[in-house]
């Protein structure tokens, strides 16, 4: 039986799963976000209303982790850019994905929301992204009105080489946590 491919959004708030991958949404795959804020009754009203314009998301989930049984070889975890994101929550989130790819070797694939990345592109249906926005996110319409990146522009980017850092950390055996953590991990080019 050949499984079909699975995405996992993390988006620390609700409309940067729209913003950062709205191409995925798109797509005829299974989708699954998960939102990491904590946000208001009214918020959490507005994300429910994804599924009403992407009949393939077939899971929203509020967690502050993802959880195990979805890390695998067919699903392919999208993150905010560790590096080029400016908001901390983005970043700390895109930190945890960097983790999961070293450490674990899942699939990670990073997204932009602020589109200061040099790989951002022009989408092909800016209109219908904007529209998309404003009707599921009505109460953020300002965000958009007058700074037009966050319909016009989307931009991933897939780290190379994940299996270098899967055979480096091997030896290590470290059990790296999926949960949001302020603790970073660095090291050198011994692996120390």
């Amino acid at each position: 039986m050949i499984s079909k491919r699975k995405h996992i959004i993390i988006a620390p708030h609700a409309d940067d799963e729209i913003i950062g991958c709205y191409d995925i949404l798109r797509s005829t795959e299974d989708v699954i976000v998960i939102y990491n804020e904590d946000m208001t009754k009214k918020r959490k009203n507005e994300t429910k209303r994804l599924t009403e314009f992407f009949s393939n998301v077939k899971a929203q989930l509020f967690l502050h982790q993802i959880p195990q049984h979805l890390i695998n070889e067919d699903t392919i975890i999208h993150c905010p850019d560790p590096i080029y994101e400016l908001h901390p929550l983005h970043r700390l989130q895109g930190n945890i994905g960097e983790q999961l790819l070293r450490y674990t070797g899942a699939n990670v694939m990073f997204y932009s929301t602020n589109m200061n990345a040099p790989y951002i592109y022009e989408i092909d249906n800016p209109n219908e992204k904007e529209k998309v926005l404003n009707n599921i996110y009505y109460s953020q319409k300002q965000l958009w009105k007058y700074d037009h990146k966050y319909f016009l522009f989307e931009g991933h980017c897939q780290w190379i080489n994940k299996n270098y850092f899967i055979k480096q950390n091997k030896k290590d055996k470290k059990e790296i946590p999926n949960k949001v953590s302020s603790e970073i991990i660095v090291k050198d080019e011994k692996g120390e």
